[in-house]
């Protein structure tokens, strides 16, 4: 191992004899000069590797690929990117030399000018692209992903074969080194070395020394019976049981934030992995928030407990300043205000980090409210809306279809505050808005579902608890599965886990990079580096097979495991504030006594300040932690 010094690199050039191989040509790294382009879509800033958009034909910019590609060849191309006769890789492309001159082209996905050209290139050639309804927003502008029955999730690529991970225990590993030093023994006695010498220890994946004719045995993953990735079927998905615990579960709390607002998830992330895998039941949660932003700390457990993918929020209440924050999810809101400027209604959809989808356009609705996600599914796609309906409003039918059977290809579920009842869906009574909800599912073959148990308590105690919290759905297989959860949020609305028997496609979180201490692994290296003469040509292969050997185990000795941020246990003076509260609201709910409301509103006030005491606890110790070194304080402040 040679240590580093400024003489170093010029002297790497120098060299023109390996391992006994003359001839040796060390040349430096010529990369491909111009912006990154994906051969997948030819859109720039992002590879084939994660791309799920839809297929562009280099040549034509058809939903193809260039090899089944139509078109003659004596007839000129069409580029996808700016409707020129040239092909979608050349250099003279006014997008190309646009990204060209862009400095930080390739750090973030493409969404720019060139979208609309890449339009009208693709309904063109045959594509049916919706045109999207919605404002000019950054997540608005961005062109609706291509699929087969009105669907605008695109299908997502195929697993990416991987070698197997290193996976070799200490132990292990000091016992081959023990085998190693035996050979090294037995080597210079004077008999010859054995034959099994060179197969005696086991070669990594991406390496086989030449002129090796004895076969290695087989790795730690093979010797316990399971099959390396990279032996895997193409295609084929590793399948997690059904209902396994952690089937999709969010990201740890220390991980990065969610996108900002109206931001989707970048399909196109180079450090994700490619790889999807089923998961199990869809879990739903919807809730009319009465006011988000002072019951984020209430709803962040909550999420991690009832492993929620898709949570759907009304009445959040959210100013243009707030920035609610959720780990492990991505966040879609859209927030509303009246003609003073004062802040009404609004719609917050969280989706989590590794469910695979994307938002949907806006829908001009007169007496309600939506905002969308389509969520990729097993078999078909499911687009999931949070819905809110103020009461004063006169629901028509008119948004009921717009919202509900625009798409008659793909499943929908509408969930959230309809403020709608009628006795078919366990209300107390009817109201006009109930009968004509009714009336229109009965006539247009989809279902209302509301929960067995009441879903609002008014403030009012004269007036009576009752269920206008609905889902709403068609194209489902089976009935959606609905419960009302215990106290769990500071809102006379109560949240509902909605079950849904569809498996979500869920992106492969990746493997977690261990810690290497550099300077153990040259250390150990520089002692176990095997240094012998090599008197025959079967000496290389040898000698090959132990470095190989040997740089394994030093850097098996020098990896650490990632310190796994978790989110921090809740206090216990704190959990049986917040169980006593449960109980308290509970009775209240039952008995509508003034005196046991009085009680709940001090005892809430008192965990409210308990949560700014625990939470001021947690960061001083975080700060104390915090070492001099400038990675420990560049995190801590970005998390700040």
């Amino acid at each position: 191992m040679m240590k580093q010094t400024a003489n170093l690199t010029p002297a790497i050039y120098n060299i023109t004899e390996l391992l006994c191989m003359p001839g040796v040509i060390i040349e430096s790294w010529n990369s491909k000069k111009g912006p990154a382009q994906c051969h997948r879509c030819q859109a720039f800033r992002h590879s084939s590797h994660n791309c799920h958009r839809p297929i562009a034909c280099v040549r034509c910019g058809g939903h193809h690929y260039a090899a089944d590609c139509p078109r003659p060849r004596e007839m000129p191309p069409t580029c996808v990117n700016c409707e020129g006769a040239h092909t979608a890789n050349s250099k003279t492309c006014p997008a190309f030399r646009k990204e060209a001159r862009n400095r930080r082209a390739g750090t973030t996905a493409y969404t720019a000018s060139a979208a609309p050209a890449l339009h009208r290139a693709r309904s063109r050639s045959g594509g049916n692209r919706p045109p999207p309804s919605a404002p000019e927003t950054r997540a608005s502008t961005q062109p609706p992903l291509d699929s087969v029955g009105g669907s605008l999730m695109a299908p997502a690529n195929l697993p990416t074969a991987r070698s197997a991970p290193l996976k070799v225990k200490k132990k292990k590993m000091l016992r081959k080194k023990k085998n190693l030093q035996h050979r090294r023994a037995l080597h210079h006695r004077p008999e010859a070395p054995s034959e099994s010498h060179a197969s005696s220890c086991p070669l990594p994946d991406f390496c086989t020394p030449p002129g090796n004719s004895t076969d290695c045995p087989p790795g730690p993953a093979q010797e316990q019976g399971e099959t390396p990735p990279h032996a895997s079927t193409p295609g084929a998905l590793r399948q997690i049981p059904p209902g396994a615990p952690g089937h999709s579960d969010p990201d740890s709390a220390g991980g990065a934030p969610g996108p900002p607002d109206g931001d989707g998830p970048d399909p196109n992330r180079a450090e994700r992995d490619g790889e999807t895998v089923p998961g199990g039941d869809l879990r739903v949660l919807f809730w009319n928030a009465r006011g988000l932003q002072k019951k984020i700390w209430l709803l962040r457990p909550l999420l991690k407990e009832q492993n929620i993918d898709v949570a759907l929020l009304n009445e959040t209440h959210l100013k243009p300043t707030d920035r609610p924050k959720f780990p492990g999810y991505y966040i879609y809101r859209q927030d509303d205000a009246n003609e003073d400027g004062r802040v009404i209604r609004g719609l917050v959809v969280l989706v989590k980090r590794r469910v695979l989808h994307q938002p949907l356009p806006n829908i001009q609705l007169e007496s309600l409210t939506a905002l969308g996600v389509e969520i990729s599914t097993f078999g078909h796609s499911l687009r999931l809306y949070a819905v809110y309906r103020p009461p004063a409003s006169i629901l028509k039918t008119a948004d009921l279809t717009r919202l509900l059977l625009a798409a008659p290809d793909s499943a929908i579920v509408a969930a959230g505050d309809w403020n709608c009842k009628h006795q078919a869906w366990n209300s107390c009574i009817s109201n006009t808005a109930g009968n004509r909800l009714l009336r229109h599912a009965e006539s247009n073959d989809y279902a209302v579902t509301g929960p067995d148990t009441p879903t609002h308590y008014p403030d009012n105690p004269n007036q009576t608890p009752d269920v206008i919290d609905l889902a709403v759905h068609k194209g489902l297989d089976a009935r959606p599965q609905l419960e009302v959860l215990l106290d769990e949020m500071q809102s006379d609305h109560q949240p509902v886990l909605l079950i849904i028997a569809r498996r979500p496609i869920a992106l492969q979180p990746p493997t977690p990079r261990p810690k290497v201490d550099w300077e153990q692994f040259e250390d150990s290296l520089q002692n176990s580096t095997p240094s012998r003469p090599i008197l025959e040509p079967k000496d290389v292969d040898e000698l090959t097979v132990e470095l190989t050997c040997a740089i394994q185990m030093a850097l098996a000795e020098a990896s650490h495991p990632p310190r796994q941020n978790r989110l921090p246990k809740t206090h216990p003076r704190l959990a049986n504030l917040l169980r006593e509260k449960r109980v308290l609201r509970k009775r209240w709910q039952r008995t509508r006594d003034p005196a046991i409301k009085t009680k709940l509103n001090a005892l809430c006030e008192e965990v409210k300040a308990e949560v700014r005491h625990d939470s001021t606890q947690h960061w001083e110790r975080r700060i104390a932690e915090a070492s001099g070194d400038w990675a420990s304080l560049h995190k801590l402040c970005r998390e700040l």
